[in-house]
């Protein structure tokens, strides 16, 4: 399987969280692997795209992407 077959929506659902507030959301550096990039910093050119075209398409940023920090367990792969 190749190119965008293997993203069904399961896959995207399995990472979903939901805040308090029950809207859902998806954590960059969860979808980073899920997207098989290797590296954050190349990922963070996907989403600084995406925010161009939310901009481009006239809605607004801040409704579709918030700039959050995860706490990381300390250990290992921190």
């Amino acid at each position: 399987m190749s190119g965008f077959e293997k993203y069904s929506d399961k896959v995207f659902d399995e990472h979903r969280k939901v805040n308090e507030n029950g809207e859902g959301f998806w954590y960059a550096r969860d979808m980073q692997k899920v997207l098989e990039y290797h590296r954050l910093r190349n990922f963070k050119h996907v989403i600084l795209k995406a925010k161009q075209a939310c901009e481009g398409s006239k809605h607004e940023v801040s409704d579709h992407s918030a700039d959050v920090s995860k706490m990381v367990e300390p250990g290992l792969n921190a």
